[in-house]
């Protein structure tokens, strides 16, 4: 066992457990200059949605002295991150070709048994319903919902206050934090404005709204997004996404500077009045016009979701997933309808198009 390790001392009736690893939208998303460190400085309004993986984690208790270990598992140590150095198991069969040490999922574990120093093996299978590279922070909520299984697992002994997990979530990802919100027991909020580069999380009253989901079959790598962003700046000046009238075939509208957050604070006052309707007219995303040059489908589809009667469209993050909002679950179910017709009409391929409501239901069982 390495200096200074313990022996998780679990519940014997506690050894398992399932978490559902909600996905995000962002209904506004400004985003500022890139940073000395690479990343770049946002505000942006994200929400869970009713669309999640399934994380499964399970923990095997690390030997007492003078047992032999497991060959299931090897004890954390202070070397690099390896398959062999640190205790855990991952199976995604969604994703194949990536390396278990590159899932966030894996990363997430790995960091929670570094925080709390304990020797313990630790299993986690991911069945994902989350679209890769369709900017609803799959991967990330995935890393939330272990980081909080295996909060839940370690017992008073070793569990972290909430405040030391959302710090502990953020050296993982900038979505970590808001996601680990959305995935406790019970969740710590159902909406939130994020800032820094998305890990500073203060909760907000977000009125719950039926949506339409399109992912179209075109992922998006963020850096990708956000290089090409910086370098239409450059040439441009900073922008805005483009106005909807862009997706009437008529001139998109003047992109102007969000000054010192200006079209934050509107679209944080329009979420105020809690109006459907309002809040579809003040969707904006800094992303889009970038991801639309790499992937002209997503485009069209946002220009459908309009034709088809949505009170408002959006991408959500660094793309490719579109989504729509409808006035109630039925006029939802209608837009998806339509949609999914005008789609075929127009040959777009589509992996999927869902309806979701934002929010959390529940989690675990």
């Amino acid at each position: 066992m390495p200096a200074g390790a313990e022996i998780m001392r679990v519940n014997t009736g506690a050894r398992a457990t399932e978490y559902r690893a909600y996905a995000k939208v962002n209904l506004a998303l400004s985003v500022g200059g890139r940073r000395p460190d690479g990343y770049h400085d946002i505000s942006t309004v994200m929400v869970p949605v009713g669309l999640f993986d399934l994380v499964s984690v399970s923990v095997e208790p690390g030997h007492s002295a003078g047992e032999q270990e497991t060959e299931a598992f090897s004890p954390p140590g202070d070397g690099p991150l390896t398959k062999d150095s640190l205790p855990i198991r991952l199976s995604c069969p969604a994703l194949p070709d990536v390396p278990p040490q590159r899932n966030l999922a894996y990363i997430a574990a790995a960091a929670f048994l570094k925080k709390i120093r304990v020797q313990v093996g630790v299993s986690i299978t991911l069945k994902k319903r989350i679209p890769w590279g369709a900017g609803m922070g799959g991967g990330s909520s995935d890393a939330a919902a272990v980081l909080s299984a295996l909060n839940s697992l370690s017992g008073e002994e070793h569990a972290l206050p909430t405040e030391e997990l959302i710090s502990l979530a953020a050296s993982i990802g900038a979505d970590v934090p808001f996601l680990v919100g959305c995935n406790s027991r019970p969740p710590l909020w159902e909406g939130a404005l994020c800032t820094g580069i998305g890990e500073k999380v203060r909760p907000l009253d977000v009125p719950n709204m039926w949506l339409v989901i399109a992912f179209p079959n075109a992922p998006v790598q963020t850096g990708e997004v956000y290089g090409l962003l910086d370098k239409m700046r450059q040439s441009e000046g900073r922008g805005m996404c483009v106005s909807p009238e862009a997706f009437r075939g008529q001139k998109p509208g003047k992109r102007v500077q969000d000054e010192e957050g200006g079209r934050i604070r509107d679209f944080l006052d329009g979420l105020s009045r809690g109006d459907a309707k309002e809040i579809g007219r003040m969707l904006f995303n800094d992303l889009e016009e970038a991801a639309m040059d790499l992937k002209p489908e997503i485009a069209l589809l946002k220009e459908l979701f309009y034709d088809c009667g949505a009170l408002g469209a959006s991408m959500t993050g660094s793309g490719s997933a579109v989504f729509g909002i409808a006035g109630s679950e039925g006029k939802a179910r209608e837009l998806k309808l339509r949609l999914g017709q005008m789609v075929v009409e127009s040959g777009l391929d589509i992996r999927d198009i869902i309806v979701a409501r934002t929010g959390v239901e529940r989690n675990g069982r």
